[in-house]
Formats: C-alpha cells, sequence, structure tokens
C-alpha cells in the first residue's frame, strides 16, 4: 500500500523480491539502468558508491532490473 508524502513522494511497501522488481521496472520501463541514473536516483556519494560497488563486485556501467532486486531484496534481508 502506498502513501503519500509531501512534494510528490510516496511510501511503498515493499514484501517481496517482485515488489522491489515491479518498482524498478516502473522506474526503468527498458529493464537497463545506467548505473550514473541509478547512483544519482539514490544520492551515493563517492564513498557510498565505493561501498555499492563492493557488494557488485566490480565497476558497472549498466545493471540490469533483475539483478539489482535480487541484490536490493538479499540486502534487506541481512538487516534481519
Amino acid at each position: 500500500m502506498a502513501m503519500e508524502l509531501k512534494r510528490g513522494y510516496r511510501l511503498i511497501e515493499i514484501n517481496s523480491r517482485d515488489d522491489v522488481y515491479n518498482v524498478l521496472l516502473r522506474m526503468w520501463p527498458k529493464r537497463v539502468i545506467p548505473a550514473h541514473e541509478l547512483y544519482e536516483v539514490m544520492q551515493l556519494t563517492p564513498f557510498d558508491r565505493n561501498i555499492f560497488v563492493s557488494k557488485v563486485g566490480l565497476v558497472r556501467h549498466f545493471f540490469s532490473v533483475n539483478e539489482l532486486a535480487d541484490l536490493f531484496w538479499g540486502l534487506s534481508r541481512e538487516c534481519e
């Protein structure tokens, strides 16, 4: 369920890897995510980018929606 916030943002409840996939797919319908766009949307600093790259394993110029859904869902499960 989505909850409206100020300035057009809203919270989206994420309960599964498929929810993550669907959110990413809405943002990048071509299923290809340029790394610079992802970093900009996530507002990553150079330090944050280095941490992200260490999780991915290597520097990338593009990501697939599928692989990022797996990565984000997996990382969210590590926090439990």
